[in-house]
């Protein structure tokens, strides 16, 4: 059964390209456009509302910045 509602959750993934599937093919959600990020990412949706934000998880200085991570800090997902 798909979802019907999820109001907006970020999602650290150490893999970008794999974890949109989940989210589509098990919870019924749709890809959404995504604005310009620092660092790769996707946005998913119910219906028209944008509810589920994933992010690379990475190292990097700048997208640890963004996220309010200390540099060098470990990100686990």
């Amino acid at each position: 059964m798909p979802l019907t509602d999820l109001n907006h959750f970020l999602v650290l993934t150490k893999d970008i390209e794999q974890s949109p599937r989940f989210y589509v093919q098990a919870l019924g959600m749709r890809e959404a456009p995504r604005p310009w990020a620092p660092f790769p990412g996707c946005w998913l949706a119910i219906g028209e509302h944008v509810c589920v934000h994933l992010a690379q998880a990475n190292d990097d200085p700048e997208m640890l910045r963004y996220f309010d991570h200390t540099p060098g800090a470990s990100l686990k997902g």
